[in-house]
């Protein structure tokens, strides 16, 4: 096995010259104790969707799930265990709210069961791996959800955001992610996206790294045959913005509202949002996947090389 000094040199020259094809193989051989493995990825799955679409989307076989492509590039994850059934918690919950139906509500109000779960998540995932820290990796409203979470919204309901991270997190994925607002449109989470622009601008906890990842698969268009994605996609589009015709994005969120103010962004040329995409054309899909998690992986290279250092400086 090599040594712990030059496996240090090894991951060094490997942050200089290519981070991210190189920093994961490499981490893998480091011993644990040294902080070798990279922290585990947390998915938090998007509006309406549940656990096992990031497993077994659309039945089709766990070849094609997210968390399978994760594993297969030697990264540990957990999907946040939510079950489809559960998003009624958001009306149930909001309409005992005079803020919700005011369009008014803050993230715990609606979405304290998803807080909550995402908080005991990211618990099991720390004491599973033995890390000091996970990677969140929230699609699409799990993106800006992932973003409350960090503020303790979950367990601290009422108290409003925290002054520093309330997770072990070093970084935010968000993968097509519903971040803001055109003028005019509607706040359909009924002030919770509104909430956390307000409470949580941009990128908001400096030692948290923050990934955006947009889409541009479809262009939408008002006169395209009802059922078709590009009318669809006008639909969605016009919600986020008010006016959805001729707009490019990844068939659910337009590129305007998809990218977060301070966070690396990506922007991925034929990339849709959703697990039932053609040929398995999404975000977590294989042709999509590597786009965001090497930059994750590289993201995570500078910090980690800093804290093994240290532990070598102290011995």
């Amino acid at each position: 096995a090599a040594s712990a000094p030059s496996l240090l040199a090894a991951l060094c020259a490997a942050s200089v010259l290519r981070p991210a094809a190189a920093l994961a193989p490499l981490l893998s051989t480091v011993p644990r104790s040294l902080g070798g493995e990279a922290p585990p990825f947390v998915i938090l799955p998007g509006f309406g969707n549940e656990a096992d679409d990031y497993s077994d989307p659309m039945k089709r076989g766990e070849e094609f799930g997210l968390r399978s492509a994760l594993t297969r590039r030697g990264i540990s994850n957990y999907v946040v265990p939510l079950e489809r059934k559960e998003w009624f918690s958001v009306f149930a919950s909001g309409a005992l709210s005079a803020k919700f139906w005011a369009g008014e509500a803050p993230p715990e109000v609606a979405f304290s069961f998803y807080l909550r779960k995402v908080e005991e998540t990211v618990a099991r995932a720390i004491e599973d791996s033995g890390s000091d820290s996970v990677v969140l990796v929230g699609h699409s409203a799990g993106g800006w959800l992932g973003r409350c979470a960090l503020a303790g919204l979950g367990s601290a309901s009422g108290a409003g955001p925290t002054a520093s991270k309330a997770l072990p997190v070093d970084t935010i994925v968000t993968l097509g992610c519903p971040h803001g607002l055109g003028e005019g449109a509607m706040d359909q989470t009924r002030g919770a996206v509104t909430w956390t622009n307000e409470n949580l601008p941009g990128s908001y906890y400096d030692d948290v790294n923050y990934l955006s990842i947009a889409g541009t698969a479809v262009v939408s268009d008002s006169q395209a045959p009802r059922g078709s994605i590009e009318k669809y996609a006008e639909g969605s589009y016009g919600m986020l913005l008010g006016d959805g015709d001729g707009v490019v994005g990844d068939g659910v969120v337009p590129l305007d509202v998809a990218h977060l103010d301070g966070a690396k962004q990506i922007t991925l040329d034929g990339c849709y949002h959703s697990i039932n995409a053609p040929g398995n054309n999404w975000y977590g899909g294989e042709q999509f996947v590597d786009n965001w998690i090497e930059p994750t992986l590289g993201s995570l290279g500078p910090s980690w090389l800093r804290a093994l250092q240290e532990r070598f400086a102290a011995k």
